[in-house]
């Protein structure tokens, strides 16, 4: 794209959309601050711990009214949609499936978390990414793929 606009004759410098990735890149020069790391940790852990054990209203002591969930059929918002969601979820979560239950991957830097996890031969692969802040899931995805 640089070279592009030197061909052009563009002046990066005037370039709004240059200006906003170099802003990017300098903020990201310094890694997220471990304090901010360890709590967004710990946050994913009792979610999951929550999750793992089907207790609703632990999982959804996470969010708050203002959370956003999106997922492949849409998405959800507020507290009473993501109960819904967790309703269904939990039902769903057999004693089976939370034994076949794999964390494949764990990534936690900064707000954002990201696990990648299977519960084979239930839920071949899924994964979900977590932004949370002030101690609450304020977004979350989560995509999964199940067995035809």
């Amino acid at each position: 794209m640089l070279v592009e606009f030197i061909r052009r004759g563009i002046s990066v410098k005037e370039n709004p959309l240059i200006t906003l990735i170099g802003a990017i890149k300098k903020e990201r020069r310094y890694p997220m601050a471990k304090e901010t790391t360890k709590e967004t940790g710990a946050i994913l852990a009792h979610h999951m711990q929550a999750l793992g054990g089907g207790q609703l209203e632990a999982v959804l002591s996470d969010y708050t009214e203002d959370s956003v969930l999106f997922t492949a059929d849409g998405l959800v918002k507020g507290l009473a949609g993501i109960r819904s969601f967790f309703e269904n979820a939990i039902k769903t979560l057999s004693p089976d499936v939370m034994q076949a239950f794999t964390m494949l991957r764990q990534d936690v830097d900064g707000e954002v978390a990201y696990i990648l996890w299977k519960a084979a031969p239930f839920i071949p692969l899924a994964t979900d990414t977590f932004v949370i802040q002030n101690g609450k899931i304020v977004a979350q995805t989560f995509t999964v793929l199940m067995p035809s």
